[in-house]
Order: structure tokens, then C-alpha cells, then sequence
């Protein structure tokens, strides 16, 4: 989807083909903003970043990996003796309590992580080599700039980006009834999408 075609289907809602009210540099930036809520709401747009470990650092901001525009970290895996080993999550309370009370001076392979704040991963024990981890995170898409700058996600993602262009744009009215109904619109899209999305059998011959 690219944003020339964001921009028209927007249009299509606001009943403004022509553009005889809304310009394109102003839908260019509810297209965008819409565009990150989306990545926001449905975790969406993914990226696997890797980071070498520092020994006896147990904490990395999202600003050392290599995509600027990560906003979440889901899992971290290290890579050891040739093995992924996928870390647990704990809540930043329970990796103090149960694994990181004695770091970093406590040296080991890591066995859990938190997230602190907005943007730093807390790592328990630190790493007592520069292992290799790998970060699944999310991410927002980059902005869109041209017309015809394409979205890196794919349908039904696409589908909730024009409900939340015309939410922006009647908000900006002040017309708060029919921002309500876009903005209702917006997260069934959002719904809907991930309803999609199939189940899946672990093992189709695993014994009861």
C-alpha cells in the first residue's frame, strides 16, 4: 500500500476527492501517524535485531540495536556453545528478587530479562563472555515520504490505516461524533486483523 493510495482511500471517507479541503501534506501526516498507531496496537511490523553482549554489562538500551525505530523487545535469545537459549521474561520486581541480586558482579550466562522504563532491557546474571543475542522486537515502519512510498507491512495491516487518518481529520473539526465512529472503525480493523490470523497445531501426531 503506498501512501498515494492511503491518501486516496482517506478521501474516499472524508468525501473530499479532490482535495478541496484536506491537503496532501496534512493527510501525509495522519497517514504516518496512523501508520505507527497501527504498528502500536498490533504489533505488526517485526524485526530481529542481534547485539553483542558486554561482559559484566547487564543492561542495553534500545538505542544500541541496529533499527532505530524499535519500541518493543517481545523475546532475547543468547546464543551459546552453537544453542539458542530463549531468556525469560520477569517483571523488573522478580529479576531483582529472583536473579539479579547479586549482579553485575555475579557473572554467568544470562537466564532472564526485563524491561525498564520506555527503552533499557535489564539482563540477569550479567554475561560473563560477549555472547550473542538475538532481540525479537517490534518496530515502527518507516515514514512514508513520496507518493509512492510503500508500506512494509501487507493486508489486512493496511486495512485500519484510512479509519484512523479520518478520525485525525474530524478531530481536527471538532466534529467529535463522527471522529467516535472512525475511531470505533479503526479498532475493529484492528480487531478483525488479528482475529485473522490462524491457530496452529504444535504437532499433529503428538499422543494425547
Amino acid at each position: 500500500m503506498t501512501l498515494s493510495t492511503y491518501r486516496t482511500d482517506a478521501r474516499r471517507l472524508l468525501h473530499d476527492p479532490n482535495g478541496d479541503v484536506w491537503s496532501d501534506a496534512t493527510l501525509n501526516a495522519f497517514i504516518n501517524e496512523a501508520v505507527q498507531k497501527r504498528d502500536r496496537i498490533t504489533a505488526c511490523n517485526r524485526s530481529l535485531q542481534t547485539l553483542t553482549l558486554v561482559i559484566g554489562t547487564d543492561n542495553y538500551a534500545f538505542s544500541l540495536l541496529t533499527n532505530t525505530r524499535v519500541f518493543d523487545v517481545v523475546n532475547v535469545n543468547i546464543i551459546t556453545n552453537g544453542q539458542r537459549l530463549i531468556l525469560a521474561r520477569l517483571s523488573w520486581s522478580k529479576l531483582n528478587a529472583r536473579v539479579r541480586y547479586l549482579s553485575p558482579s555475579w557473572r554467568g550466562e544470562p537466564q532472564a530479562w526485563a524491561l525498564y522504563g520506555q527503552s533499557t532491557v535489564y539482563m540477569a546474571p550479567a554475561p560473563s563472555i560477549a555472547y550473542s543475542s538475538e532481540w525479537d522486537c517490534c518496530v515502527y515502519s518507516a515514514e512514508l515520504t513520496a507518493d509512492g512510498s510503500d508500506d512494509s507491512v501487507n493486508y489486512p495491516y493496511t486495512e485500519p490505516v484510512k479509519y484512523y487518518v479520518a478520525y485525525l481529520a474530524k478531530l481536527n473539526e471538532r466534529r467529535f461524533d463522527a471522529a467516535d465512529d472512525f475511531l470505533a472503525r479503526f479498532d475493529k480493523a484492528c480487531l478483525d486483523t488479528a482475529q485473522a490470523t490462524r491457530g496452529i497445531v504444535p504437532n499433529a501426531y503428538a499422543t494425547r
